[in-house]
Order: structure tokens, then sequence, then C-alpha cells
């Protein structure tokens, strides 16, 4: 079975992705601002969706540092509705489908209700950490070419080709 590690398309890719990361707010306000425990779950859902080994790897062991069970963590995976509050299940939802879209055009249905209930200063701090995720997920699978999981990015079907 072929492993399926999303990684850069190009050196162009690459570059692009590199360059956006500095875009909008610091990486201090990132931490400042951010509930740690929501921004692990952020972390998680992109390395998840990315089916990268090592970040999901780390990022279950802060997770769990900062408080975040085993049943939590594996509710990420199908993240369904019922197992979070509202405004926090739009923004994972949000994550996970911008990064099978590969950080471009989100469905509007998602993008939509991340619009609703985040400020454009929530949403500029959530997009700032889902584009240095989705940076560094690229990178960690291009340089260990380890998957997560054998199966398909978190055995979720994104409905977008890879």
């Amino acid at each position: 079975m072929e492993n399926n590690l999303i990684t850069f398309t190009s050196f162009f890719d690459f570059f692009k992705r590199f360059i956006n990361i500095f875009r909008g707010p610091t990486f201090i306000s990132l931490f400042r601002k951010i509930d740690p425990v929501f921004r692990q779950k952020l972390f998680l859902v992109v390395s998840m969706s990315n089916n990268c080994y090592g970040w999901v790897t780390t990022h279950s062991a802060v997770s769990r540092k900062k408080g975040i069970t085993n049943e939590e963590i594996s509710a990420l995976i199908k993240l369904n509705k019922n197992d979070f509050e509202y405004k926090e299940w739009v923004a994972l939802t949000y994550a996970r489908e911008w990064t099978f879209a590969r950080g471009e055009n989100v469905p509007n249905e998602q993008k939509e209700e991340f619009i609703k209930y985040y400020s454009k200063k929530e949403q500029s701090l959530i997009t700032k950490v889902l584009r240095t995720m989705l940076f560094i997920n690229y990178f960690g699978n291009g340089f260990y070419k380890r998957p997560w999981r054998a199966d398909e990015s978190c055995g979720i079907d994104s409905g977008i080709s890879k």
C-alpha cells in the first residue's frame, strides 16, 4: 500500500509557503492570545489531516501535558459536533478543511461559520497557526517520509483529491 504523504509540490510552493508564515500577527501574539489547549487542538487537527507522524506524536505528548485526554485527542480525528463546544468545533472543522484544501479555497459552509463566530483578529491568529503548521507538516513529511497512519490521512475522506 502506498502512503499518501502531502508535502511541497515544488521549490516555488516551498518558498511561497515559507514567506506566508511571516504574514499576519507575530508568533509571540499566537502564544499570548490563543488559549494553549485550543492552540494544541489546532496543531493536532492540521497534523492529523496532513498525516504527519512527527508532529502528531509531538503535539499529542504536549497536549497531554496541557491536560488534553487521550479521548479528546481521539475526538479530534472525527470532529463530531457533539464532542466540542460549537464555536471550537467551527474552528477545528475549518482548520481541517483548510488543511485538506492546502490552504486555498475552503468550502463556503465552513468559511461562513468561521467568519460568523470569530472576529477578524481571531481569524488572523488562527490562520497564522494554520499556515505555520501546514508549512511545518509539509517539511516534516518531506524529510521523515513516515506517515502517522498507513491509510489515508486520519482515515477521513476530505472529498478533495490529493
